[in-house]
């Protein structure tokens, strides 16, 4: 699953269970972490990273008892189903830039960086 840096803090912000917590890591497979040292999140809002499969959260009432952990993709997904709008990334020549950000904001539609 692909998701930029842009819609992980959306899904942080207004996704994320209330009782959840991260199960145990949030490295990549090259040893990477998501989170920078003060918390910050390493990966910048327009650039695009793929959730990997072993990344998963728990209840914090279950932290001590029987892991019934969810990945974290899936709470994604769900996150993604329950939302009134999508999120989609658009390549257009760069001379275009000003014409595609009016014609989004005619509509009324939000043009990320």
């Amino acid at each position: 699953m692909k998701i930029s840096g842009a819609e992980w803090k959306q899904f942080e912000a207004n996704g994320w269970p209330d009782s959840y917590i991260w199960a145990d890591e949030s490295t990549f497979d090259d040893g990477t972490d998501l989170y920078q040292e003060g918390g910050e999140l390493s990966v910048a809002d327009g650039a695009t990273f793929i959730v990997p499969d072993y990344w998963t959260a728990i209840k914090q009432d279950e932290q001590h008892g029987e892991d019934t952990g969810i990945t974290i993709r899936a709470l994604i997904r769900k996150w993604r189903r329950a939302r009134d709008y999508v999120s989609i990334v658009v390549e257009i020549p760069r001379s275009a830039d000003a014409d595609a950000r009016e014609y989004f904001k005619g509509k009324g539609w939000k043009a990320g960086n």
